[in-house]
């Protein structure tokens, strides 16, 4: 039993997924893709796909509206009745929040409750206009901390699962970006950049940057490869997956996915190697995967243009300068530096940190920056599910901490659902029992 925990009838056995179950939501989040591409045509479609959603709060159960939502999230671009408006999947969130908070089944820790309604009234003060960040980090924040007691351990497959089809299914769309106008024009620019002299698109799937799609690659690359490697997701089902998730993520030309997909893939060969004890094996398969992409890559005339990106001088495009203006406004402000300019303010100059902790600071000074942190650090703390964490345990984590570090996720959708895939990561037994044996001796 967890302790300083609200315990409310706890039974966590109660959310099982079938295979019935896995047909159900699939059926729901089919018909949600389908309206979802419609609405790029007529935008009022994006309505009935909301009703739909709103519907299967009375069909589903508590861990099948976690999949939908997992799996709707790298559609909330084009989740909208309009291209000005907020994304209906803000809006969508909060009514599930409400839902959750309304089972009568979880457990949630007292820190964090303390931690929630200190932050609450911390942002409300530096609110201004700005609303809807308001509600997107409070409802995120419950539905994390939520998910910790409603979803049981033997359904963090299907998260995984869910999260990678919503990722894979929103690219496919998301390549028809350049040579369809109704749905570039959900973006305010397609973002691109001159490499070897030729202007060349990075792929960002239904994202405005693709550094962002990144992190969702790279974290659900590497969640299903551990649960497939534990046999729990079908070897078939995750090769496909996986090979769409490497492709979309080698189209972002991003340097920081191409770093830690060559972590992730050396990751997977210590966790075979230990596994199976068959180190020579292992390393012939890292070898021909890594030999195989290299020429896939040039073959498909990309690999010069990835070599480009790393001869830069300037690894952080410039982000560099941008953070010590930041550092410069805080030595000028002391105000801002410990209580921050509130969620309501303007970024400075204009421009956006590209860095979560400066952003942090920026709207929440030192002291929220801190109640934010042990938020979600409660949140990582609660629903325990193995005896004893190791190091593995902390990767998605660590990757996820480095990745901030070059992009501003503080307001982002994706920070919390990436959170509840790093407590996932955390609390699964990553070991030698259940290990899928992929060919070579």
């Amino acid at each position: 039993m967890e302790k300083n925990a609200i315990n409310i009838e706890e039974d966590r056995s109660t959310y099982g997924v079938g295979e019935e179950v896995r047909i159900r939501v699939l059926l729901f989040c089919i018909a949600s893709m389908g309206g979802l591409y419609l609405s790029v045509y007529n935008h009022s479609v994006s309505l009935l796909v909301f009703s739909l959603n709103i519907l299967s709060i009375f069909v589903l159960n508590t861990t099948e509206l976690y999949c939908e939502l997992f799996f709707l999230f790298p559609y909330t671009m084009i989740y909208k009745y309009s291209i000005a408006s907020t994304s209906l999947f803000t809006y969508l969130t909060l009514v599930f929040m409400i839902v959750f908070l309304f089972k009568k089944n979880f457990r949630i820790s007292r820190n964090f409750v303390l931690c929630f309604a200190i932050l609450s009234v911390y942002l409300v003060i530096g609110v201004g206009n700005n609303f809807t960040d308001l509600i997107k980090l409070l409802s995120m924040s419950v539905i994390a901390g939520l998910f910790t007691s409603l979803i049981n351990r033997k359904n963090f497959s299907d998260i995984v699962l869910y999260v990678c089809l919503g990722t894979v299914t929103s690219s496919l769309i998301g390549l028809r970006k350049a040579s369809w106008p109704a749905l570039a024009s959900f973006f305010t620019n397609l973002k691109s950049e001159y490499i070897n002299g030729v202007e060349t698109y990075r792929f960002t799937g239904l994202y405005m940057d693709p550094n962002y799609f990144s992190i969702l690659v790279i974290i659900c690359l590497i969640s299903l490869l551990t649960f497939t490697f534990k046999k729990e997701i079908k070897s078939a089902t995750a090769i496909i997956l996986s090979i769409a998730l490497v492709y979309f993520g080698v189209l972002t030309y991003s340097r920081i996915f191409y770093l830690t997909l060559l972590t992730a893939l050396f990751f997977v060969l210590i966790l075979r190697m230990k596994s199976t004890g068959k180190i020579i094996g292992s390393i012939v398969l890292f070898l021909v995967i890594l030999i195989a992409g290299i020429y896939f890559a040039n073959k498909a005339g990309i690999l010069s243009n990835i070599m480009y990106r790393f001869s830069a001088t300037d690894i952080t495009n410039n982000r560099t300068n941008i953070w010590s203006q930041y550092v410069d406004y805080f030595n000028s402000s002391v105000k801002t530096l410990i209580l921050g300019d509130g969620i309501g303010a303007a970024y400075y100059n204009g421009v956006g940190p590209h860095n979560t902790y400066i952003e942090l600071v920026y709207f929440l000074g030192i002291i929220g920056s801190v109640i934010y942190i042990s938020m979600y650090g409660c949140i990582l703390n609660m629903g325990k599910c193995i005896a004893k964490r190791k190091f593995v345990n902390y990767s998605l984590l660590l990757i996820l901490m480095v990745m901030s570090a070059t992009l501003g996720m503080l307001f982002s959708n994706d920070f919390g659902f990436l959170m509840m895939l790093v407590w996932v990561f955390m609390n699964t037994d990553i070991g030698k029992n259940n290990v899928l044996n992929i060919g070579i001796e």
